[in-house]
């Protein structure tokens, strides 16, 4: 999952902080974001630390690579980003049995809200525009 918050706070929301707990079957662990600097999470049920932080790599290689922080930039990551092992790969597939099923991406600035969902296992993709409107 990649997470990039373009103005710092989520609208509407003082003092907003992201945040990451995560679960490691034993104890919880609280790690404070900076809501400035994309980030991306890999599950520890299904990743080594080994594993965890090497996909962090290639994220942060991404982040050095291609500074415009776009749909097809991020669904284009997760689509190739990787060594060929698709066993830990972004997008992943382990013999069928558990895999990457979808790629989601939205964006959300100012001047537009748009989406991109891509079925992997059956190879259909959608996006649009969503319509700008306060929520409330």
């Amino acid at each position: 999952m990649l997470i990039r918050n373009f103005h710092g706070t989520v609208q509407g929301v003082a003092g907003t902080q992201f945040e990451e707990l995560r679960w490691d079957g034993e104890q919880v662990h609280h790690t404070a974001l900076n809501p400035e600097r994309p980030a991306i999470w890999s599950s520890v049920t299904l990743y080594t630390a080994e594993v965890i932080s090497q996909r962090n790599q290639w994220f942060e290689q991404w982040l050095a690579g291609d500074p415009e922080f776009t749909v097809g930039s991020a669904v284009n990551f997760h689509k190739t980003a990787g060594t060929g092992n698709f066993q830990n790969d972004i997008l992943m597939n382990r013999d069928d049995v558990v895999r990457t099923v979808s790629i989601t991406s939205i964006l959300r600035d100012p001047a537009r809200h748009e989406y991109y969902y891509e079925d992997v296992i059956n190879q259909q993709r959608h996006s649009g525009k969503i319509p700008l409107t306060r929520l409330t």
